[in-house]
Order: C-alpha cells, then sequence, then structure tokens
C-alpha cells in the first residue's frame, strides 16, 4: 500500500491551516453584519459557531480521506493536483476576507 509523503502531508496541512483562516475570518466579518454576510453556505450554518466548526473539520476530514483514496490507488499525481487546486481556492477565499476585513477597519 502507497504511503503518503511529507510533500503530501504539507499540502493536506496547508489545506487544513486554510480552513482553520476560513473559519477565522468568517467569524470575524459576521461580527459586523452591518458591512459582511455569507453568500456561498446557508447563513444558519454559518450563524451556529459550532455548526460551521464541524462543516470546517468535516471538509478538512473529507480531504484527508479522498487524498489517501487517489494514493490508495496509484493516482498520486491526481491528488497532488487536485489539492494543489483546493489549496489555491482555499487561499484565494481567505485573502479576501482579510481584505475585506481590512477595509473595514481603515473606516
Amino acid at each position: 500500500m502507497p504511503t503518503l509523503h511529507a510533500f503530501d502531508w504539507a499540502a493536506i496541512a496547508g489545506g487544513g491551516a486554510l480552513r482553520v483562516l476560513d473559519y477565522t475570518t468568517t467569524e470575524k466579518a459576521l461580527s459586523y453584519p452591518q458591512y459582511f454576510h455569507e453568500d456561498v453556505l446557508p447563513s444558519a450554518l454559518v450563524h451556529s459557531k459550532a455548526g460551521f466548526a464541524a462543516f470546517q473539520a468535516a471538509t478538512v476530514g473529507a480531504d484527508y480521506a479522498a487524498y489517501r483514496y487517489l494514493v490508495h490507488h496509484n493516482l498520486r499525481t491526481m491528488a497532488a493536483v487536485g489539492q494543489y487546486l483546493y489549496d489555491s481556492a482555499m487561499l484565494f477565499q481567505v485573502a479576501s476576507n482579510y481584505q475585506t476585513l481590512g477595509k473595514v477597519h481603515l473606516n
């Protein structure tokens, strides 16, 4: 059975760290309801701190399981490319959250 290498673990950990940052920046933005609202996820989910945290944790778990599944089936390149795309999308979202929060704090 193929095992995960250091690059694999780093890519998965990067995705997990970005999910934590997404959670914290979204929670911070939601503390300013006059400026922000969630467009992508259902509002009932993001307004429940425990539910939103569980959602973020579940996506990290699903990401890990999918990566392991692909590596197990000798599709390491596909797993790495998929993880790269996932991490890039999450990085864009987190950067957007920080940029938007920065605009509010400058006013």
